[in-house]
């Protein structure tokens, strides 16, 4: 399950796309004189008071913005990987110690998380910091010189699907990353993704993803379709889940078991951490009974938009 991270004021983070809370929030009411409503300038007693809910429909009314803290929390017992994208991690210094100490506090098992972000730098601090936690980098094109970049240390990129090709794709792989893309609605695109191979889809629309898995030959039947829900807001309906698990390529050479537990690595060194989608980890009640807007967790193919 996919969400944005941003910080409030007082340092606690907190689950919002936007930088402002005009949109999403009736903040304009409750807070008169805040404008303009930014998430950094409020602290969460604040943005507690507000309704992150009603502007989506009558249904959600009352819904108030969550701490990355209590989404954590609320995915731990459901066997469902979180991909955490790090909102603006430079206006605040102290944002990346924020996140590893809300990161590390979380009883949620550390190579279930994936950090990304387009700040690249923020995203080597967390590794640096918490080498057992997955990192991911945003970018519009995977040129050949930043995939070259990053090879050393992230474990991931999530690529604007427009710049995505096969070239792209098997720069991405032949330097042991995997590959995710953002963000694909029309059918056709989703079917050239599919058929693409990529890690991981991004889409506002999973019935159509679905759709597409059902319909493109050689995937597993036995494994449900998964997707990203787009709510365009707070509420944390996203997902994003590997297309297939991490192979022996993925993996750095002489990584152990209890190195994938502890994050542990030698001095000095960073390691890729392999990502716990494993068996025991996929929940059968959440198959049968998916949360709202569709998704389902733990496909080997899956899937709003970045940034």
């Amino acid at each position: 399950m996919e969400f944005d991270v941003r910080r409030t004021r007082d340092g606690v983070l907190v689950l919002c796309h936007d930088a402002t809370l005009e949109r999403t929030t009736d903040a304009r009411d409750v807070l008169p004189g805040r404008a303009p409503w930014r998430v950094g300038d409020l602290r969460l007693a604040e943005l507690r008071r507000l309704d992150a809910g009603r502007w989506r429909g009558a249904a959600y009314t009352g819904e108030r913005i969550p701490t990355l803290g209590e989404a954590l929390e609320a995915l731990r017992p459901t066997g469902v990987g979180a991909l955490v994208e790090l909102k603006s991690p430079a206006d605040h210094p102290a944002t990346v110690p924020d996140l590893v100490a809300e990161l590390t506090r979380s009883r949620m098992v550390p190579t279930r998380i994936i950090v990304q972000s387009f700040d690249a730098s923020a995203v080597l601090s967390v590794k640096q910091r918490f080498p057992a936690v997955r990192v991911g980098v945003i970018l519009r094109r995977a040129t050949r010189s930043r995939i070259r970049e990053l090879a050393g240390w992230a474990d991931l990129v999530n690529v604007q699907h427009q710049g995505l090709g096969r070239a792209a794709l098997d720069e991405v792989r032949q330097h042991g990353l995997q590959c995710f893309a953002w963000t694909v609605n029309s059918p056709s695109g989703l079917r050239r993704l599919v058929a693409l191979g990529v890690d991981g889809i991004v889409t506002d629309h999973p019935d159509r993803l679905q759709t597409e898995r059902r319909t493109e030959p050689g995937l597993d039947p036995a494994f449900p379709p998964a997707g990203v829900a787009e709510d365009r807001g707070f509420e944390p309906l996203r997902a994003v889940n590997p297309t297939r698990f991490p192979s022996e390529r993925h993996r750095p050479l002489g990584e152990s078991s209890a190195e994938e537990a502890t994050g542990a690595a030698p001095s000095g060194e960073i390691r890729r951490t392999p990502v716990d989608w494993s068996a025991e980890n996929r929940s059968p009640r959440l198959r049968a009974n998916p949360p709202r807007g569709g998704i389902m967790p733990n496909s080997p193919r899956a899937g709003r938009q970045q940034g």
